[in-house]
């Protein structure tokens, strides 16, 4: 009799993992078909305006959702995605940050999407879809206040405030705001952007465990809350990844802090629109190149295969041949030939060659 309990016990439990496991799995698909959309429509009235960026609003979500599931251009055009077919593949939407007047309407729309239907739909249409993962940017928020800089100081750095106030995420993009702890603090002791290497970056990463950095430089120069007051924004949106690519706002007139609102979603929206461009050329190009590697030393080998291996570009290495010197490999990897050329060179090596054959020595 004990032993029969014990396995009705043991099926019940496993019954209710399942059952857990299986929640989980829908509550994280249905946060992927949510969409939320900023709609202002001016109309003859307040509800003909509230009609219109209804409509707007539906067809702006449904889609991004679509965009984010496909490559294909003309998706809009195929059967099943035209305008008047949208309304069939809505749950429910909530509405939030609503003002109006009485011929205008203003708000941010989020809707809620079936995405058993428009799965079945997709397939239906021979069209091949996916649901990206979703990134994790962990932000070191600088300020550079009449020439002084600050970061881990909680009272004065109104940056980070800012950023650590951010509720929820993008669509593909996870904004993780540092604590601003003693850990940080021993992680990244700079005093100066001369002082902000690689290595101190990758520890903020790993300590987060996120995807990359996001490193954004708010420089202000005169008196607090005065219009005399101007800002600027420097920020590197992946910064291990593409260290040179430096993007600036600016320069602009702050008042009062949330002035910088405007400028960190601005940010947070071309975080989104980088992600995409690099998830569709991942989705575009997937290559395998043959690599000859010169070297002089086992060190030399090991070190250069390592940086081989951990660029993100690169999916797997294969050794096909190897001697003192040299070694043959087949490198699988996605996205263009040219940037991955790019990230070599920017590992130190002298890179040669061409997609039939590219020679890479120290």
């Amino acid at each position: 009799m004990l032993k029969f309990l014990q396995q009705r016990f043991f099926f019940l439990w496993v019954f209710l993992v399942l059952i857990s496991f299986e929640n989980r799995t829908a509550v994280a698909s249905s946060s992927f078909y949510s969409i939320k959309t900023s709609v202002d429509v001016t109309g003859s009235s307040a509800a003909e305006a509230k009609d219109q960026a209804l409509e707007k609003g539906r067809e702006n979500a449904f889609y991004k959702l679509l965009s984010r599931l496909s490559v294909v251009e003309n998706i809009q055009e195929k059967p099943g995605f035209l305008k008047e077919d949208i309304s069939e593949y809505i749950k429910s939407f909530s509405i939030h940050q609503e003002e109006r007047s009485s011929v205008r309407y203003r708000a941010t729309i989020e809707f809620h999407f079936d995405a058993y239907k428009i799965q079945s739909r997709l397939k239906e249409n021979k069209i091949k879809f996916s649901e990206p993962r979703t990134v994790g940017l962990v932000v070191l928020p600088i300020l550079i206040k009449n020439n002084r800089f600050i970061l881990w100081n909680e009272e004065e750095n109104i940056w980070h405030a800012l950023w650590a106030s951010l509720e929820g995420e993008g669509e593909s993009i996870r904004i993780l705001c540092p604590l601003a702890d003693l850990e940080d603090q021993t992680l990244v002791p700079i005093a100066s952007l001369s002082d902000l290497k690689k290595t101190i970056l990758v520890q903020l990463k790993n300590r987060y465990k996120a995807d990359d950095v996001l490193v954004v430089v708010l420089s202000l120069d005169g008196e607090e809350n005065t219009p005399s007051q101007k800002g600027y924004i420097r920020f590197i949106p992946f910064a291990l990844q593409d260290h040179q690519n430096t993007e600036t706002i600016g320069p602009f007139v702050v008042e009062k802090n949330t002035d910088l609102i405007s400028h960190q979603r601005h940010i947070l929206e071309r975080l989104e629109d980088l992600w995409k461009e690099r998830s569709s050329a991942q989705k575009e190009e997937y290559s395998i190149i043959k690599i000859q590697l010169s070297f002089q030393t086992p060190a030399e080998w090991k070190q250069a295969l390592k940086k081989i291996q951990n660029l993100p570009m690169v999916q797997s290495t294969m050794i096909h041949s190897f001697s003192k010197t040299e070694a043959i490999l087949w490198t699988h990897f996605r996205g263009p030939f040219p940037k991955l050329q790019e990230k070599l060179v920017y590992e130190g090596f002298v890179v040669e060659g061409d997609h039939s054959l590219m020679k890479l020595s120290r």
